[in-house]
């Protein structure tokens, strides 16, 4: 049995407009994702969720395309609109060179994320925009927010050539580039071992389930003074007491997560489907930025040449080489004394 090939065409979307207003926030809105969801073939799904709509999005099949799924969201009384794609208002140029990707340290070695940027540019009118203006471009992303594509509005041509160029790639799994990934997300769990945003995450450390712990992530040595503090700071926002109590109230002591809702094993696991949950790196990631072993300069990890480098702006460089010979070292603990 041999792999199947990626499916590197663009998808057909559509929006539908939830009843949220800001005005009227507290209420429930309506429909949901999951409202929408049971309405929907095999085929297409619900992609990005915004509080004012949901995207829909997915491959046209036999007696399943786009419009069929619009017409069954009406009879279920759900409006949903086909997404227009931009058209020649807008260029995206595809730009790369060493040291050029948009991309992140938590894109792996080899991603086309490290070596690409997108430069968009839109026109104010429906002609073609111009690239050489001094002010230049509109945006600059990177090449993954082109190809997944969140709104289903970049041009489809522009899609399907980010998909290619991504497929293409060679990523590597390195073991620099995993330490890093796992210190960056240390002690930070998704809440259901699905949803990978940070803002959602959950915090948990060995000895958490003993602390008296405030919502705002500040920590205090007895229930009186988290009290004292939580009471303080709803006085301080009574003007909106839904905000105070959401943002100040003791949060239930922590459990110990799954290994599986780790952030960064779910980061690794994005880019390589087949990885395991480290273990020993969830206990200790090790040492991040800091002084080159060999020759004390500042170093950080760069998964760019996927080693520690200097760093320097204005203009960016990223230089592993280390003026002792080799490549700047870090080891993962600090050398014991007389080592």
């Amino acid at each position: 049995m041999t792999d199947q090939a990626p499916d590197l065409t663009a998808d057909k979307v559509a929006s539908v407009e939830t009843n949220y207003r800001w005005d009227r926030r507290s209420e429930p809105v309506h429909p949901t994702p999951a409202e929408v969801a049971k309405h929907l073939p095999a085929n297409f799904r619900v992609g990005d969720v915004q509080s004012w709509r949901i995207i829909v999005r997915g491959k046209d099949a036999e007696g399943a395309t786009l419009e069929d799924v619009i017409a069954t969201l009406a009879k279920a009384g759900i409006t949903a609109k086909e997404v227009e794609r931009e058209g020649i208002e807008a260029v995206y140029q595809f730009r790369t060179g060493k040291d050029a990707g948009s991309g992140s340290f938590l894109s792996p070695p080899g991603n086309a994320a490290l070596s690409y940027s997108i430069y968009g540019y839109h026109s104010s009118g429906r002609g073609k925009p111009r690239t050489n203006r001094s002010s230049g471009p509109d945006t600059i992303m990177s090449i993954e927010s082109l190809a997944e594509d969140e709104g289903g509005y970049y041009p489809k041509a522009s899609v399907e050539r980010a998909k290619r160029i991504i497929a293409a790639a060679h990523a590597e799994m390195s073991e620099l580039w995993v330490r890093s990934v796992y210190r960056y997300f240390n002690h930070s769990y998704s809440p259901d071992g699905i949803d990978r945003n940070v803002s959602n995450a959950v915090f948990w450390k060995p000895g958490d389930e003993d602390e008296y712990k405030c919502s705002c992530r500040k920590v205090f040595d007895t229930q009186q003074a988290l009290i004292g503090h939580i009471a303080g700071k709803r006085k301080t926002l009574s003007f909106d007491p839904e905000f105070a109590a959401k943002m100040h109230h003791r949060e239930t002591p922590a459990k110990p997560q799954p290994p599986e809702h780790h952030l960064g094993y779910l980061c690794v696991k994005r880019y390589f489907p087949n990885a395991t949950p480290r273990l020993d790196l969830i206990a200790d990631p090790g040492r991040g930025s800091g002084p080159c072993d060999k020759c004390g300069e500042q170093v950080q990890y760069e998964a760019r040449h996927d080693a520690w480098c200097v760093v320097k702006v204005q203009p960016w460089s990223w230089n592993p080489d280390c003026p002792k010979g080799g490549h700047h070292e870090r080891a993962m603990h600090a050398p014991k004394e007389g080592q």
